[in-house]
């Protein structure tokens, strides 16, 4: 057989059984693809409580997405996903949510593939390496993996994995672990079957009425949630742990981001329609380690006056940087509405000239205006670092929900966090 004959049929043999290997990502791509759209029709909120993982958070649903409306509940569980699944969903589904907390249940079909423990901890290792190198005070849970029947044989392998991330748990204040094997044992000690359904692999109503529980319990700890961290010391913990020494930092190009010096802000609010917006703001944005605030300084409204006094209120801090955030309602045309707001964003570029100004999109549809021209105009200007196209998505979060001061008040934080940086 010709040398160049026999070369193309091992080439194709071989892109065949790599074809073959991966085989299960069309259907991983499908629900990535689902809930990356899912998140531009429906943006999550900013802070939000994100849940990843395998089947069982996808067959829970919606559900728990209401079950846990409080804590802003994001579902992206797949089913059959591994942790490799989870962390090539990372940067499209899952760091775009901006969580504060991530509940993960990942490892069973792991270890039920075969997987080693060492191997499947190493993955969960470069997973939450690369969620904190994003956002070092990131909340993680991780829950325990089930001691479901059909799988009696991985028990111990999987709680060996739970072993290993309970040690790494005592190492940092930021990472959990939530117990659904004690309040899933019945009185011998063993799990209650009658807690799956037929397959004996997945929960019934009355399973995800202990996961509930049992989550709850870890999301009201008032003690860990009044933690504060300083991330200087988290990014040197973790180095030291050897979190960010995984090659796949190099090989997939993620570069490791070492805490720059604090943020200071001097924020102003303009239009604000209602101080809990504010505060709500300045909360999420207190929660990002670095971020800090010497005075906040919220106009009722009024004359251009106001504003101006309400800025030079604050203070000669030449650490702090002065934003100015704003969101402003129309009252008349497109055109007169971006008229009138860039003869206030010239009197501010032009009165406190170390300044940054944020524009904000209006939330409400009746009151709205897209503000992309008004950038357009000031990137062809002397000013175009100062002047942010601030937040657009609460504009389609509100679309699909009532109007709550809370969630807007932290897609303004999210959105003045990204201007800053």
């Amino acid at each position: 057989m010709p040398v160049k004959i026999l070369c193309a049929i091992v080439s194709l043999l071989f892109l065949a059984s790599c074809l073959s290997a991966q085989q299960p990502v069309p259907q991983f791509e499908k629900d990535i693809r689902d809930y990356a759209w899912r998140a531009m029709e429906n943006p999550p909120v900013p802070g939000c409580t994100l849940f990843v993982g395998s089947s069982s958070f996808r067959i829970w649903g919606n559900k728990l997405e209401t079950t846990f409306a409080q804590n802003y509940a994001v579902n992206r569980g797949f089913g059959g996903s591994h942790f490799t699944h989870n962390i090539a969903a990372l940067d499209r589904i899952h760091l775009p949510c901006k969580p504060d907390r991530i509940v993960i249940f990942c490892g069973t079909n792991d270890i039920a593939s075969g997987k080693s423990v060492e191997t499947v901890y190493a993955d969960f290792r470069y997973y939450i390496a690369r969620i904190w190198n994003e956002n070092p005070v990131c909340k993680i849970d991780f829950v325990t993996l089930t001691h479901a029947p059909v799988r009696e044989k991985h028990w111990d392998n999987g709680d060996k994995l739970c072993e290993k991330v309970r040690q790494l748990a005592e190492k940092d204040p930021c990472l959990n672990v939530i117990d659904i094997i004690t309040p899933m044992q019945g009185p011998d000690g063993r799990v209650r079957e009658d807690l799956f359904v037929q397959d004996r692999l997945h929960l019934n109503e009355q399973g995800y009425a202990v996961w509930e529980a049992a989550f709850k319990d870890a999301f009201y700890s008032k003690v860990r949630d009044e933690m504060k961290h300083d991330v200087h010391e988290l990014f040197r913990a973790r180095k030291a742990l050897g979190l960010f020494d995984d090659p796949r930092f190099e090989q997939e190009g993620v570069t490791i981001h070492e805490p720059a010096a604090d943020v200071r802000l001097d924020l102003v609010f303009i239009g604000t329609e209602e101080k809990r917006l504010a505060d709500s703001c300045a909360i999420y944005l207190r929660r990002q380690a670095g971020v800090h605030f010497d005075r906040l300084s919220i106009p009722e409204g009024g004359p251009y006056t106001n504003i101006v006094e309400a800025a030079q209120s604050l203070g000669d801090d030449k650490d702090a940087r002065l934003v100015f955030s704003v969101m402003l309602a129309a009252s008349g045309s497109a055109e007169e509405y971006r008229k009138n707001l860039r003869e206030m964003v010239d009197g501010l570029l032009a009165d406190f000239p170390e300044s940054l100004v944020v524009l904000h999109r209006h939330h409400d549809a009746k009151r709205s205006v897209e503000l992309e021209p008004v950038l357009a105009f000031y990137a062809t200007t002397p000013n175009h670092a100062r002047v942010r196209l601030g937040d657009t998505k609460a504009f389609r979060y509100f679309k699909r929900h009532e109007m709550d001061a809370e969630a807007l008040g932290r897609f303004h934080g999210a959105a003045i966090l990204d201007a800053v940086r």
